[in-house]
């Protein structure tokens, strides 16, 4: 029984360490068009 125990948590350990590494590869979005026009205004504010 315990052997039995100390296997669910070794399984359960390995379960969650893969479903970290399948959410971690996930890009940030582009951004919006709003962001990149702020950007600019930000950019040619910084110029002057």
């Amino acid at each position: 029984m315990i052997v039995a125990f100390a296997l669910f948590l070794v399984v359960r350990g390995m379960n969650k360490l893969q479903r970290k590494e399948e959410q971690a590869p996930s890009a940030p979005p582009p951004p919006t068009k709003e962001e990149v026009l702020l950007t600019e205004i930000r950019d040619i504010l910084a110029r002057r």
